[in-house]
């Protein structure tokens, strides 16, 4: 029987905080005067702002998971966990912080 991954206290606290303080107005206002669609099954549409909610709550969640993935590989783990999709990256810490950005544009040359 596979162990269901659960939020600590803490990491929900964080989560919560996140969906409380993110400005998804601006990320849905952007998309929206982008024509920036996700993929909805065999549909590309527009996401509303509950699906961007949706998305990023899941995200978080995915986040934590993976860090605890890392803290069972290694219980001296420092470094951080991410994951991203739909111009949202999710990074989180051994200490449960997380930092979410909406990205619109980058490069890297390394």
């Amino acid at each position: 029987m596979e162990n269901k991954f659960r939020l600590t206290d803490n990491q929900q606290e964080r989560l919560d905080n996140v969906m409380d303080k993110f400005d998804f107005n601006a990320v849905a206002d952007y998309m929206h005067r982008t024509d920036w669609r996700w993929a909805f099954g065999k549909e590309m549409l527009v996401p509303d702002i509950l699906d961007i909610k949706q998305t990023l709550r899941s995200l978080i969640k995915e986040a934590y998971k993976l860090m605890q993935k890392y803290k069972e590989e290694d219980p001296d783990y420092k470094g951080q966990a991410s994951i991203s999709t739909g111009g949202f990256f999710v990074m989180v810490f051994p200490d449960d912080d997380c930092q979410v950005l909406f990205s619109i544009a980058e490069y890297t040359n390394y």
